[in-house]
C-alpha cells in the first residue's frame, strides 16, 4: 500500500483574526507562539486583571509606535540620514503620545548601530514533516551596520541578523523570553531562508533601555516541545 502523500503548508489557507489574535489553518484551531507559552509559562493568577489589561494596552502602544519608527529605515537612503530622521520623529511622537519609550529605543539602535531589517511579520513554526505547529507575530530582526565589541564579547557582526523580543513589563522574564524569540527566530529562517546570528531582549522599562542577552535554544528541541505543548493547549481546547 502507498503511503498518503503530506499536504504542503500553503499560507493561504491560514486565517488570522485581528480582533481575537486567534488563527485557523483549513478551518482548524492553531495556537500562537503566546497561547503555547501560555500553557508552560501560565499567568500568575494573583495579579488583577485590570492590571493585566493595563499593562497590554500600554506594551501595544509602544510596539505599534516603535514600528511606525521602524518604517523610517524602509528606504535607500544611509543609515546616519535615516537615524536622525528617527530620532527627530521620536522627540516629537514621544512628547505629545506620552510614549518616552520611544527615545530610549531610536538612542539604542543608533548607540549599537543597528537598522530595522524586517519587523512585525506573521510567520509559521512548521515541524520536520513541513506541517503548521502554530503562528506568530515577532517585534524586530536588526541587521548589523559595523561589528560592536564590548570588552571581550562581539555582541553584533556587520551584515548578520539578530532577532530582537521588545519587553515593557515590570519584571523580565529571561527563560520565557528566551524559548519565545527561539520560537521566532526558527520560524523566520524556515519563512525568509535567512539566517539569524543570535537573538536578544530589549527591556525597555525605567526610561532605559536595556540589551538583555539571550541563549538561542536547539532548533530540535524548539519543535518536539512546540509540538508537545500543542498537544496540551489542543486538549485544553475540548475540556
Amino acid at each position: 500500500m502507498k503511503e498518503s502523500k503530506r499536504k504542503m503548508f500553503n499560507q493561504d489557507l491560514f486565517i488570522y483574526d485581528e480582533e481575537t489574535h486567534t488563527g485557523t489553518y483549513e478551518g482548524k484551531p492553531v495556537p500562537s507562539v503566546t497561547q503555547l507559552l501560555e500553557v508552560l509559562f501560565p499567568m500568575n493568577e494573583n495579579i488583577p486583571q485590570k492590571r493585566i489589561e493595563q499593562a497590554a494596552d500600554r506594551g501595544t502602544t509602544i510596539h505599534d509606535a516603535i514600528e511606525q519608527l521602524n518604517e523610517y529605515f524602509d528606504n535607500p537612503f544611509d543609515y546616519q540620514h535615516n537615524i536622525d530622521v528617527a530620532i527627530e520623529v521620536a522627540e516629537k511622537v514621544a512628547s505629545y503620545k506620552n510614549i518616552p519609550e520611544l527615545i530610549d529605543y531610536v538612542s539604542f539602535i543608533a548607540t549599537y548601530k543597528l537598522r530595522p531589517f524586517d519587523y512585525e511579520n506573521l510567520i509559521f513554526l512548521l515541524d520536520e514533516n513541513g506541517e503548521l505547529i502554530c503562528f506568530g507575530h515577532y517585534d524586530c530582526v536588526f541587521q548589523a551596520t559595523q561589528d560592536i565589541t564590548v570588552g571581550e564579547t562581539d555582541l553584533f557582526r556587520e551584515d548578520y541578523l539578530y532577532m530582537f523580543d521588545f519587553k515593557t513589563t515590570s519584571l523580565f522574564a529571561k527563560k520565557k523570553t528566551q524559548l519565545q524569540t527561539s520560537i521566532y527566530s526558527l520560524a523566520y529562517e524556515q519563512m525568509s531562508k535567512n539566517f539569524i546570528s543570535n537573538i536578544y531582549g530589549l527591556w525597555l522599562r525605567d526610561n532605559s533601555a536595556k540589551l538583555i542577552p539571550l541563549n538561542r535554544q536547539d532548533n530540535n528541541y524548539v519543535i518536539e516541545l512546540c509540538k508537545q505543548l500543542k498537544t496540551l493547549w489542543l486538549n485544553t481546547l475540548n475540556q
